[in-house]
């Protein structure tokens, strides 16, 4: 099971937070801070802004699960973190980092991502002469159906981002 975590002003102010908008933050708005966010194969990526929100489909015991934050820049720009962290021995944790103009091209981003290129097809052992034929079907079968968990939780995710930034 996974949750949102839409980012409000702190407690301590009496107003109502301003409705999500796509333009320039509003005054009121929570001040913006330096962020960094981690790049796989890649420079970090760093930015004035605001984290909008976030969610996580960790469950315990789970292989592996996927971390979504979007934030939005100081110049109204949106900022996408799809996080993919793993238990595997040989596994790495994977940080992708993905820019967006506005809502629309947010929602792109998200919807088009695809689960499946976050899983290594070597391990599969199609190269190793000592690995028998089934074997290797076994594994293949045991990937897609990571594949398939990868799709069904990141898509999960994504349904309730995007439903969390339309109505707050």
């Amino acid at each position: 099971m996974s949750r949102v975590t839409i980012l409000e002003k702190p407690s301590f102010e009496p107003e109502r937070p301003e409705p999500l908008s796509f333009a320039p933050p509003p005054a009121s708005a929570p001040a913006a801070e330096r962020i960094s966010l981690r790049s796989t194969g890649g420079r970090p990526r760093t930015f004035e802004g605001t984290l909008l929100c976030t969610s996580i489909s960790f469950v315990a015991g789970n292989a592996f699960w996927y971390d979504i934050s979007v934030y939005r820049e100081v110049s109204g720009a949106l900022v996408a973190a799809i996080k993919h962290y793993t238990r595997d021995e040989d596994g790495i944790d994977l940080f992708r980092v993905y820019d967006a103009a506005d809502f629309e091209e947010l929602t792109s981003v998200l919807e088009n991502y695809e689960p499946a290129g976050d899983f290594d097809a070597s391990t599969l052992g199609v190269d190793d002469p000592h690995i028998s034929a089934g074997e290797v079907a076994l594994r293949a079968a045991g990937l897609r159906l990571r594949i398939e968990e990868a799709r069904r939780q990141y898509g999960d995710l994504v349904g309730e981002i995007l439903y969390a930034l339309e109505t707050n």
